[in-house]
């Protein structure tokens, strides 16, 4: 008999706990219920001077023979090669020099004579960063060791 008192308490303890939980489970479902979401995705279209300070970005790598894609990004334009990933320059770090002589060189004059900041990446699926600048000064460079 004693043990049974000192069960009690214990057993009504769990017994409301339940409870509890079973109200707290109705009351969430009840809310969410009552209360419907509205998700409203616009998608951001360039503005006029986006688009042309694109088509001077397209015009200046392609004066160094470079074809490029560029979209607009964050605070600037994320420009990758086109039809060519940089990976294996990445790989094989820049053995024959591309990035180092002419990737990270050009995107530096681009930024500066567009006066815009450009994200350049390897176009992989990791999409690397290779570098970034702004207005001609270089905030961002891949790692390479020599």
């Amino acid at each position: 008999m004693k043990k049974f008192f000192i069960c009690l308490p214990l057993m009504a303890l769990l017994t409301g706990c339940s409870q509890n939980k079973r109200v707290a489970t109705h009351q969430t479902s009840t809310l969410s219920s009552e209360s419907p979401v509205e998700h409203r995705f616009t998608i951001k279209q360039d503005s006029p001077q986006q688009k042309i300070t694109m088509n001077e970005i397209k015009d200046d790598y392609q004066n160094h023979n470079l074809s490029i894609d560029i979209h607009s990004f964050n605070d600037g334009y994320s420009v990758h090669l086109k039809n060519q990933s940089l990976l294996q320059d990445i790989r094989d770090n820049d053995k024959n020099g591309f990035l180092k002589s002419v990737i990270i060189p050009v995107t530096q004059e681009v930024s500066m004579q567009t006066h815009s900041k450009i994200y350049f990446n390897a176009d992989d699926p990791n999409m690397e960063l290779i570098v970034t600048a702004n207005n001609g000064k270089l905030e961002y460079t891949i790692n390479l060791s020599n």
